[in-house]
């Protein structure tokens, strides 16, 4: 009999970020993908999403639960490990961190990071501590773990214990297909007339993590404009760890000319975003994957990046390296690709090369075969 894979689909509900943009591109593949497996996708309020799948093979299932005992992990931990009993589910993908610890089949949860583990200090004490809990409890319980980098299998191996990290598949995310070179610029024209930016412009897409170092980014913009005036800098991501607000802190630097922060942007213009900025800027200190940087790349698009141990390992020689990261080393990578069109042409190549290592062809096949090679005891 064919393998029953039940999946937690709630990342889908709204517009699909992070978690949800993986679980997006595993089920795309998986669908047009030749197999024996079912699927039953799990949604907490509305199964629009999974409208787009094809109808053999995948079902779509809202589990209610009365409002009153709509809080905190009710759902995820007790109506839905019980849809799971009901159906006779052989084996549950949780998309993100957490699975139902009750749930009558294994588990394999996609673990992107545990930062929350490694460092408590970007998290309010509420959150981090319910996140550090479940997901080491789901990590203990489950029969595989798959994680998007090598970072990701030595934390949980250190944190977690080796019955843990013996458990840990690395599976590399990719960019999506879509994401490819503009060579009619299209692009341009789409931001120029929706957005009325027609300069060039630096690019950083993300929640806006304190890890992410924003105010050096825009220090190093700031000097970069003493020699380049004719530049804007777009941030796309919402403020994730506010204060000091983004908002706040473009207006100490004077730049709120110069610098445009958008909350969120519709898919297209996303992508148009990307295939028109003249460099993609990523100074993070901590990652799970990167994805965005990956994107950018993938546009043919020069990235600049730090030595985070993530953005090493998937971006590798395929970006400009900051490192340690200050707003002079930085601003100096920004004015010598301002200046040298033959610098930035090559830092492209580059990228959009490294990117043709990563496909989610690849990734959900991987994921996918994990999921078979599990079998069915708890």
């Amino acid at each position: 009999m064919s393998l029953l894979i039940g999946i937690d689909g709630r990342e889908l509900e709204s517009e699909p970020r992070g978690a949800g943009r993986v679980l997006k591109n595993l089920l795309e593949v998986w669908s047009k993908t030749k197999t024996d497996c079912r699927f039953i996708i799990y949604f907490k309020n509305s199964d629009e999403f999974a409208k787009d799948l094809p109808t053999p093979g995948f079902q779509s299932k809202v589990v209610k639960i009365p409002k009153l005992l709509d809080r905190l992990h009710i759902w995820e931990q007790f109506a839905l490990s019980h849809r799971i009993f009901y159906d006779k589910v052989d084996i549950f993908l949780s998309p993100a961190y957490i699975a139902p610890l009750i749930a009558t089949c294994p588990t394999v949860p996609l673990i992107h990071d545990i930062s929350f583990q490694s460092h408590p200090e970007w998290f309010s004490a509420k959150h981090g501590a319910t996140m550090r809990l479940l997901t080491k409890l789901t990590a203990y319980r489950a029969k595989k773990i798959v994680t998007c980098s090598t970072q990701g299998k030595k934390e949980m191996t250190h944190y977690y214990g080796n019955s843990v990290g013996e458990k840990v598949e690395v599976v590399y995310w990719a960019p999506e297909e879509k994401f490819q070179p503009n060579h009619d610029e299209t692009a341009k024209t789409l931001v120029a007339k929706k957005y009325g930016i027609k300069d060039p412009y630096f690019l950083f897409i993300g929640s806006l993590f304190k890890r992410r170092n924003i105010p050096i980014m825009l220090k190093a913009f700031e000097k970069f404009l003493d020699k380049f005036e004719d530049y804007k800098f777009v941030m796309i991501g919402n403020d994730a760890d506010a204060p000091p607000s983004i908002s706040s802190m473009i207006k100490s630097h004077q730049l709120e000319n110069k610098v445009l922060h958008f909350d969120y942007v519709d898919e297209p213009d996303l992508l148009a975003f990307l295939q028109a900025a003249f460099c993609f800027i990523y100074p993070s200190t901590y990652e799970g994957y990167g994805l965005p940087l990956m994107e950018a790349l993938a546009c043919g698009i020069p990235g600049i990046r730090t030595d985070a141990e993530t953005l090493e390992e998937i971006a590798g020689d395929g970006a400009i390296k900051v490192s340690p990261l200050n707003e002079e080393s930085l601003s100096e990578i920004m004015i010598q690709l301002a200046e040298k069109p033959e610098l930035r042409k090559e830092w492209s190549e580059k990228g959009l090369e490294r990117s043709k290592n990563f496909t989610w062809v690849t990734a959900a096949n991987s994921v996918l075969k994990i999921l078979e090679r599990t079998d069915g005891k708890v």
